[in-house]
């Protein structure tokens, strides 16, 4: 093979079968040629060829070793994602700029190894995304649509409450059991939005509530009964004044 000149060689006539890959100087020959149907994928020597010319839609994905391929030669373009087993892919080589986000499953992304200041949370399909693989702490509150995120799923325990615009967040969404009203910066909330049968009475800090943007009729006093006398005694001053 060493005194063949490949440039005579008319490669449609050559039984790829028979020829020892071992023995072909991948320099030599032209890709545009070759048959990659013929080529038995296991022969090749990856490192011996140029992805620049190989056509990445006559590869069969399946038939490549995704640890011999050098992701950085890789035109992510001409890759069907589809055909990728992200099982294989090292998410550290991979360019997030160069990943179509919708053509990912996200069920198949470790989230852990995802970068999220990385990622374009604008791309996202916070549908597709399991709430409880996120790191909160490392989500951009301010990157968020707050009206994708399902309140349900989130971990309210895990959510820095000065980092949320309180004007974002449905109310009504919230499970205010699970709000630490000490986090709550009650100059933001909207008490005509706060259902105040849901709110734990224990919980709220009286010096902290504006007594006028409170609707009294909506308290109930029976929850105010179990408070310590001192705070009774203010409630039912206050609420004497506002009759």
């Amino acid at each position: 093979m060493n005194q063949l000149d490949m440039n005579q060689l008319d490669m449609n006539q050559l039984d790829m079968n028979q020829l020892d890959m071992n023995q072909l100087d991948m320099n030599q020959l032209d890709m545009n040629q070759l048959d990659m149907n013929q080529l038995d994928m296991n022969q090749l020597d990856m490192n011996q060829l140029d992805m620049n010319q190989l056509d990445m839609n006559q590869l069969d994905m399946n038939q490549l070793d995704m640890n011999q391929l050098d992701m950085n030669q890789l035109d992510m373009n001409q890759l069907d994602m589809n055909q990728l087993d992200m099982n294989q892919l090292d998410m550290n080589q991979l360019d997030m700029n160069q990943l179509d986000m919708n053509q990912l499953d996200m069920n198949q992304l470790d989230m852990n190894q995802l970068d999220m200041n990385q990622l374009d949370m604008n791309q996202l399909d916070m549908n597709q995304l399991d709430m409880n693989q996120l790191d909160m702490n490392q989500l951009d509150m301010n990157q968020l649509d707050m009206n994708q995120l399902d309140m349900n799923q989130l971990d309210m325990n895990q959510l820095d409450m000065n980092q949320l615009d309180m004007n974002q967040l449905d109310m009504n969404q919230l499970d205010m059991n699970q709000l630490d009203m000490n986090q709550l910066d009650m100059n933001q909330l909207d008490m005509n939005q706060l259902d105040m049968n849901q709110l734990d009475m224990n919980q709220l800090d009286m010096n902290r509530l504006d007594m006028n943007q409170l609707d009294m009729n909506q308290l109930d006093m029976h929850d105010a009964a179990s408070r310590a006398p001192s705070e009774l005694l203010w409630c039912l001053w206050i609420y004497a004044g506002w009759i």
